[in-house]
């Protein structure tokens, strides 16, 4: 009886032992696993940090690179812009240049109007006036 009490306590121990062993087990295979895990992830990590340092890089170059096309184009609009207002001002004389164009030649036109009335009347005058001349010296004309 005595030693059917001593195997039955090194059986259980046994038993005990044998579930400890498989926890263990259990254990040890779920730290490894773990640690694969972590390891994939850090990895992952890893590359997810390049990849923000490459966005990031090309974030600045793209920013740069807008930066200097912005910068071109303004020194471009203000070239533009004094072109606009220089042809603007040139337009502007043209403009007053032709206006006072306009203006003499209606004077003129209004001159020559009078000198060829003047020049239609002195005419008339001297065909009235030859004539008149004529008729004296040659007597009437038939």
């Amino acid at each position: 009886s005595h030693l059917k009490e001593e195997l039955q306590a090194r059986d259980k121990i046994r038993r005990k032992t044998v579930l400890e062993n498989d926890y263990l087990r259990s254990m040890l295979l779920k730290t490894k696993n773990l640690e694969k895990e972590s390891n994939t992830k850090q990895k992952e990590i890893e590359v997810l940090k390049d990849k923000i340092s490459l966005f990031s890089y090309e974030l600045e170059e793209n920013r740069t690179c807008m930066q200097t096309t912005i910068t071109s184009l303004e020194k471009r609009n203000q070239v533009l812009a004094k072109e606009l207002q220089e042809k603007t001002a040139l337009s502007e004389t043209a403009l007053q240049q032709l206006f006072e164009a306009k203006t003499e030649v209606e004077i003129l036109q209004e001159k020559l109007s009078i000198e060829t009335v003047k020049n239609i009347t002195v005419s008339d005058t001297i065909k009235q006036s030859t004539t008149m001349m004529q008729e004296q010296v040659h007597g009437p004309q038939t």
